[in-house]
């Protein structure tokens, strides 16, 4: 099955990603900081022969939606 766009909508947020659906486990390929998930296009083409391939935008990145604002710090500062 070739790659395709499938998006997602989490929260009120839409979490952009693309897939190819190949017949083994799900694997999912997130990107660094300040790239997309057209990044890893290349590495899902490979990976969705025998995995279940997606590569996704976090939000605020490529084509997922931007948030209205920061979630709360979870962690503690460092010292």
């Amino acid at each position: 099955m070739s790659l395709h766009r499938q998006d997602h909508v989490v929260d009120d947020l839409t979490i952009a990603g693309h897939r190819r659906r190949g017949p083994g486990t799900p694997v999912v390929c997130v990107h660094g900081a300040e790239v997309s998930s057209r990044e890893p296009l290349p590495l899902v083409e490979v990976l969705g022969e025998r995995h279940d391939a997606w590569a996704i935008d976090l939000p605020g990145f490529g084509a997922s939606g931007k948030p209205a604002r920061l979630p709360p710090r979870s962690w503690a500062p460092a010292p």
